[in-house]
């Protein structure tokens, strides 16, 4: 027979109760759980702008800077012309992000354009007014070059209408086209040899007409034309390219909260955050990383056809869009103006 053994009462003796205190109660028991690392959206956007308001101040301004002056290597307008022909535009990088199609445009809009340069640029790498407006008149009236005033583009020193050709690259222009079906181009590159004003009779009716489709002669109203002066072929592309560079330097500079930036940070932005070939960055691509977009995604190539930093920052001082000044402490700063 199985025993079952089982607790019994036992009389005169009772459950005691412990002698512990209880824990009390936390006053923020009633709060909503929220993880330690967390902030509300509100809180967080505030905190993020009282911390970008406290860090970014403005720049220390210790006076104007030469830097771009000091940095050229011209001395002279023809010199000066020559840096800015030469310098507007970077070399498409091997690891571009375009195609062969693209890169392809890049270079046939590059080829197309004018070797003009803005009055206004040649000023700023020589930074001396009165000596550049003096050696310009002189290189103008002896026919080395030729000054082009684009009607309805400014011809003050913000103005895109006041640009200069050297002769010689205005005669290789104008022997590579087409016009030897239409008119004698020697007796064109005579005509405009000491005025970029054409006379009304210099030629036939069909001759002004052949000159100002190829892009050589600006008419006003009438047949014949009354009015007539010297362009070169694919200014407008070229002036329309230009101010959009300069737009998209203003607006670099618009972000930053007091419209400056040091000279270095708004490179950066110009070129994008495009992988370079820092010894960095090639590491991160071998091993696999994210080490920057390639340059064909950015601005500056989509749009720009990857014109050169330095180039879009001395035609933007030399217009007065922009100043530059020595910090003393983080070198260059740029302000717009």
């Amino acid at each position: 027979m199985p025993l079952r053994l089982t607790s019994a009462p036992v009389s005169g003796l009772k459950n005691r109760k412990s002698s512990a205190p209880r824990p009390r109660g936390s006053p923020f028991a009633g709060h909503a759980r929220r993880k330690p690392n967390t902030q509300p959206g509100g809180v967080k956007k505030a905190a993020a702008s009282h911390a970008a308001d406290d860090d970014e101040q403005p720049l220390p301004d210790t006076g104007v800077s030469q830097y771009i002056p000091e940095t050229a290597s011209v001395e002279d307008v023809v010199q000066a012309i020559e840096s800015i022909r030469d310098t507007m535009f970077e070399e498409v990088p091997q690891r571009a992000g375009m195609n062969s199609t693209r890169i392809a445009q890049v270079l046939t809009l590059r080829r197309s354009l004018p070797p003009l340069a803005s009055v206004a640029h040649v000023h700023t790498l020589l930074n001396g007014p009165t000596r550049v407006e003096k050696e310009i008149f002189e290189l103008v009236t002896s026919g080395r070059v030729k000054r082009l005033v684009v009607p309805g583009r400014g011809t003050d020193a913000a103005g895109l209408g006041d640009c200069l050709v050297l002769a010689e690259d205005l005669e290789q222009l104008v022997r590579q086209s087409d016009l030897n079906e239409h008119l004698q181009v020697d007796k064109f590159l005579q005509t405009i040899s000491k005025d970029t004003s054409i006379p009304t009779g210099a030629f036939a009716p069909d001759e002004y007409l052949a000159l100002v489709r190829a892009g050589f002669l600006v008419s006003g109203r009438g047949a014949p034309p009354t009015s007539v002066s010297l362009s070169l072929p694919n200014t407008g592309p070229y002036l329309r390219l230009l101010s959009a560079g300069r737009n998209h330097l203003v607006a670099l500079l618009r972000k930053s909260s007091y419209n400056e930036a040091p000279l270095e940070l708004l490179r950066d932005r110009w070129d994008g955050a495009v992988e370079s070939e820092r010894s960095f960055s090639v590491a991160k691509r071998a091993r696999g990383e994210f080490a920057g977009i390639l340059p064909g995604k950015t601005k500056k190539w989509r749009e720009l056809y990857g014109i050169s930093f330095r180039w879009a920052v001395e035609e933007a001082l030399g217009a007065g869009v922009i100043e530059i000044f020595d910090t003393g402490s983080v070198g260059v700063g740029v302000r717009l103006l």
